[in-house]
């Protein structure tokens, strides 16, 4: 009888959290404006890719920075390998009095909201895949520039 003891005294300590887990959200963060730069960004990832996610208030456009777990300088600090830049024309972004942006934390997907469209902004938990998917009220045209920083391969002396 000590195992069945053991395993009711274990399930009733963990039940709590169990419980409390389930309830997570509604701490999701939730924005009625872009953000002002990159400090305000959402940080998604999957153990491997990671992403800085924002829209910018001074133009209106979807940024986000690119990471990897294997890219790292020789002081051993993880660096991101690039940014992009997502713009839409007509822009969806502009409406900012029904602009909404939300973090969901049980998901880890990163939501804009207007009356213009919606965005979902996700890195796949199984691949290396960031996705970007926006449902528009208007056809659009995305523009996506791209900055690449680290393409080069250096060795440590």
């Amino acid at each position: 009888m000590p195992g069945i003891r053991l395993v009711v005294v274990f399930a009733l300590l963990i039940l709590p959290f169990m419980l409390r887990a389930q309830n997570i959200g509604k701490y999701n963060l939730s924005f009625n404006s872009p953000a002002i730069g990159s400090a305000s960004s959402m940080v998604l990832g999957n153990g491997d890719i990671s992403a800085n996610v924002w829209v910018d208030k001074s133009d209106q456009c979807l940024y986000f920075y690119i990471g990897k777990t294997d890219s790292r300088d020789y002081l051993d600090r993880q660096l991101k390998v690039g940014k992009i830049k997502v713009q839409f024309q007509p822009n969806i972004l502009d409406d900012e009095s029904n602009y909404q942006q939300e973090f969901h934390l049980d998901k880890s997907i990163f939501t804009v909201h207007t009356s213009k469209g919606n965005i979902r902004f996700w890195v796949d938990a199984n691949n290396p895949v960031i996705v970007l998917d926006a449902k528009t009220t208007v056809r659009v045209n995305a523009t996506i520039t791209a900055k690449i920083w680290h393409s080069q391969t250096h060795e440590i002396p």
